[in-house]
């Protein structure tokens, strides 16, 4: 994950993080300002809102799949792309094919996935 000085404003932080990470701030900026990204927000904050077992204790309150452990938070932390492409059952899109080539780029570790994988969550 990419981390910022200025986590205090998520604006920012979000536009350096997207600089960094060679993402088009512009159409990130714009679909989190228009009524989607604004729809999005509020249902996020009336799933939080109703979530009772465990009942949330800090933001941003880590869920897959309907659950929050405190293993989930750690691997979203450290390896949100990994748990992401672990977690999804549905056809894997190039981003998880190509997981380790994109921590490769941005990261520079080696490119063959460390044979301890299964063991991070």
């Amino acid at each position: 994950m990419y981390s910022s000085k200025n986590y205090s404003k998520p604006a920012v932080a979000a536009e350096e993080c997207s600089t960094q990470l060679k993402f088009d701030w512009s159409a990130i900026n714009e679909c989190a300002s228009g009524p989607l990204g604004r729809g999005l927000h509020l249902r996020s904050g009336e799933i939080f809102q109703a979530l009772k077992n465990p009942k949330p204790k800090y933001v941003a309150w880590i869920i897959v799949n309907g659950v929050h452990t405190d293993a989930i938070n750690k691997r979203a932390q450290t390896d949100l792309l990994g748990l992401i492409c672990d977690t999804y059952t549905g056809p894997k899109p190039d981003a998880c094919k190509k997981v380790y080539e994109v921590f490769n780029d941005i990261y520079r570790i080696p490119a063959q996935p460390p044979s301890c994988r299964d063991d991070r969550g």
